[in-house]
């Protein structure tokens, strides 16, 4: 009985490792790739500056210059300024990898939907690896990416800007809490998002109907209760609206939405619900596709 557990203990961690190594050598080809194309990695690594300042000068024009706000804006906000508000939702919404519009066809799925157009991406999924695998080490280098927008954003903010945020223990506790959890939820909508590219073949349907209305409706530059109906309406059932609310809060003590434990509590039951949908939803087509020899057709 024990060497027959041992065995099944030791093939387990063997095919983790094995796991391991596949989204290791897939993240390092993706990095290759990109630095191939060096006025795009230049771009990835200093774009997020760059769609930060129109953030700053629209943040810093709706109140007049001033740090703070009037009326029922500055009612919700507390003492958290504008500035701080705006520039606090852009860098949570910097971790899904689409708050700036300067560098808007990075990530997941259009590394995908490239290799679909170049004709190498049949290949890649023929590969004798779990497919899942090889898609998600696609998106460890943009996870490593985003992760470096999050950093030096906050770095830059708070010695630049002089963001009213908090340094305590407990702070950075939830804020790295509701970081992970976007970072996976992250991952669940990069997933859905080459699932339907891949399925559309068409950027601007996926700008159109996926990347601007999660800005548009994530509450990251504007206070959801101060919006009228439907936007309104339709935010409050965006997930990532409560994500982006959340981090925010964790950092400024302030939220415009719910409590800061419901709001990351809704965090984690989406995060993990999406990404279950989104695996299943790839899995699905990618047999239709592989099926009916449509994936490498473009």
């Amino acid at each position: 009985m024990g060497p027959t557990l041992t065995r099944d203990w030791s093939g387990g961690w063997e095919e983790v490792r094995g796991a391991g190594r596949i989204l290791l050598t897939v993240a390092h080809r993706e990095l290759l790739t990109e630095l191939r194309q060096r006025n795009k990695f230049v771009l990835d690594l200093t774009g997020h500056f760059l769609g930060l300042l129109p953030v700053l000068i629209t943040a810093w024009a709706a109140t007049g210059g001033a740090a703070g706000g009037t009326g029922r804006g500055h009612a919700l906000l507390g003492e958290t300024g504008w500035v701080t508000f705006v520039v606090l939702g852009y860098v949570a919404f910097a971790a899904y990898g689409v708050a700036s519009p300067v560098i808007s066809f990075t990530g997941m799925a259009f590394a995908l939907q490239s290799e679909q157009s170049t004709g190498t991406l049949e290949r890649s999924l023929l590969a004798p690896a779990p497919r899942i695998v090889v898609v998600l080490g696609t998106g460890v280098y943009y996870t490593v990416l985003y992760l470096f927008h999050v950093v030096s954003l906050l770095v830059v903010s708070v010695v630049f800007l002089g963001l009213d945020v908090s340094w305590t223990p407990g702070a950075l506790a939830q804020a790295g809490l509701v970081l992970v959890l976007i970072f996976l939820m992250s991952t669940g909508f990069a997933v859905l998002s080459a699932a339907l590219l891949l399925a559309w073949r068409d950027h601007s349907l996926m700008m159109i109907l996926v990347h601007r209305p999660m800005l548009l409706l994530s509450g990251a530059y504007f206070l959801i209760p101060t919006v009228p109906v439907p936007f309104r309406t339709l935010a409050w059932f965006n997930p990532i609206a409560y994500a982006v609310d959340a981090f925010r809060g964790s950092l400024s003590g302030v939220t415009v939405l719910l409590p800061l434990n419901v709001e990351i509590g809704i965090l984690a039951v989406t995060a993990v619900g999406v990404t279950v949908f989104s695996f299943w939803l790839f899995n699905r087509l990618m047999s239709r596709w592989l099926r009916d020899g449509s994936l490498g057709g473009y």
